[in-house]
């Protein structure tokens, strides 16, 4: 599973300014990403290096591309727009993770759900919601912020040994490890 969704990552989000074209339909962008992440990435290792290391291969520049609605400011990607390892998107902002363990957030932020925790490093991955974000932490520990009044922001107890998150509409998902 966490391969299929680091491919998925690969095939619909990250671009490299050596492939990347500008398309003229989705078929045709969905097409450039497959052969992007089947011919340009050594392996799906070196696309997600360990936080703060490059990948093994030269570095790869990875950028954001955003379409559709932006009334919201789903599409202020905020500089660099460069250099990501993975992006989520929630139904009105996005937050995504940098080579050096730290997160971007853009979009709405009516609830803080942008106003990530400080420190802003040592993040595996992140989600967002629907009003609310969730940070994975290099110890396994989840972080919630923004819109918390079902209580999706409480991680339960222990807060540890989780390798997966997902933020949905007003519920949070975590997977754990033995």
């Amino acid at each position: 599973i966490a391969f299929h969704s680091a491919w998925v990552h690969a095939q619909i989000i990250l671009c490299d300014h050596s492939t990347y074209r500008e398309p003229t339909e989705l078929n045709e962008i969905n097409m450039d990403f497959v052969r992007h992440s089947e011919m340009e990435f050594d392996s799906i290792a070196n696309l997600f290096a360990p936080i703060g290391q490059a990948p093994a291969s030269t570095q790869i520049d990875r950028w954001v591309v955003a379409w559709g609605a932006s009334d919201r400011g789903e599409h202020n990607v905020p500089p660099p727009n460069s250099d990501f390892l993975i992006l989520n998107s929630g139904p009105d902002h996005a937050l995504a993770l940098r080579p050096n363990g730290s997160l971007a957030a853009w979009g709405e932020n009516l609830y803080f759900q942008l106003d990530i925790p400080q420190p802003n490093e040592n993040w595996a991955d992140a989600s967002a919601g629907h009003y609310h974000s969730l940070g994975l932490k290099t110890d396994g520990s989840v972080t919630g912020w923004g819109y918390c009044e079902y209580s999706q922001c409480t991680t339960p107890l222990p807060n540890s040994d989780f390798v997966a998150i997902s933020g949905g509409f007003f519920n949070s998902l975590g997977l754990k490890s033995d």
